[in-house]
């Protein structure tokens, strides 16, 4: 089948996402998204739909593995913006599959923030690791939508994250899930996604700086408390406010650029 795809590609941090504006039956998407993520003529890490939005926001992106992406969204958001005649200080809705709330959108000087979701849950999760005496622990966040694992003070190694993300695949019904390998300030993630097998080391990931921010916050009494972590790709700002012990909102935020939209030729068997 042949599909003429109006494309427009946005870096988002550093991460390369293709955002499709061209209306495709929803049974498309994953196959579409895997036919774009393998074309190394896009070199993209991450591939949506701007789609109609269904319950009352500016801008609505579905991810071709059905994941919630929040640095695909601030990707949305900026292109929407630029349509509504939207500047520095005004806000937007967003709907991205993956989270059923809207999510606000902030135009500032460094770009767009995004309101994240707020339900999660961390434990620890234990992982043999070949050569040590005993498995490591590494604490692991449960978002909307995707699970994070933070592997403190590791150095990024592909065969750990794998192993991390079998584990977390064959325990739990996460959506997708992602390795960050931070330390200090620094992280370097890993993203799968279960509805493809899709795995990328992306140049920045916003769920995973919310993720790593929780976790660095645990111990600070600062409200709000602001985070910025360097990722191969760029930089990601993280802003979270609490009360007493409890996070009540966060939002992240960092560079977004666009491209006009292009016209991409598609050709797949199914």
């Amino acid at each position: 089948m042949h599909f003429n795809l109006n494309v427009i590609m946005a870096d988002l941090a550093g991460s390369l996402a293709a955002l499709v504006e061209t209306p495709v039956d929803p049974l498309y998407y994953a196959a579409i998204g895997a036919g774009l993520l393998k074309d190394p003529a896009l070199e993209v890490e991450q591939v949506g739909f701007l789609c109609p939005p269904l319950y009352g926001g500016d801008v609505r992106l579905e991810m071709c593995g059905a994941e919630f992406s929040s640095n695909a969204a601030r990707g949305a958001a900026f292109i929407a913006a630029d349509r509504l005649g939207k500047t520095v200080g005004d806000t937007l809705k967003a709907e991205v599959s993956g989270c059923p709330d809207l999510l606000k959108v902030e135009f500032r000087e460094d770009g767009p923030w995004i309101d994240m979701p707020l339900a999660f849950s961390i434990e620890a999760l234990e992982v043999p690791i070949p050569g040590r005496h005993w498995p490591a622990s590494f604490p692991t966040i449960h978002l909307d939508g995707i699970t994070h694992v933070i592997a403190l003070d590791e150095a990024p190694d592909q065969t750990l994250a794998d192993n991390i993300i079998h584990i977390i695949s064959k325990n739990t019904d996460a959506e997708a899930a992602g390795v960050m390998f931070l330390n200090g300030t620094d992280m370097r993630p890993y993203v799968w996604v279960r509805s493809t097998d899709y795995r990328v080391w992306e140049g920045s990931c916003c769920s995973g700086t919310l993720a790593a921010a929780i976790w660095l916050s645990l111990d600070s009494e600062e409200s709000p408390f602001h985070v910025t972590l360097y990722q191969p790709g760029g930089v990601l700002k993280a802003e979270l406010l609490k009360v007493d012990s409890d996070i009540i909102s966060a939002r992240i935020g960092g560079p977004v650029s666009v491209t006009k939209s292009i016209v991409h030729h598609l050709d797949l068997d199914i």
